[in-house]
């Protein structure tokens, strides 16, 4: 009970978990990526299409990971 109370009171701190590149059924491309929380460790997934303001950020998270 106190996990829920405390993930929604929680101000996220998402940080890049894990991406990989996905097809949906359309066909469409695109990254699917997942973050966590590291304040309560809620995840949340999302998924960025190609060309999108969105697929920067994913990139610019994913070097500063690699390094």
């Amino acid at each position: 009970m106190f996990r829920i109370i405390r993930r929604l009171c929680c101000h996220h701190a998402y940080v890049l978990t894990r991406w990989h590149w996905a097809r949906d059924p359309r066909g469409d491309r695109g990254a699917e990526v997942e973050y966590k929380c590291i304040k309560c460790g809620k995840r949340s997934r999302d998924r960025v299409a190609p060309g999108s303001p969105f697929e920067h950020v994913l990139m610019t998270d994913f070097a500063r990971y690699m390094r």
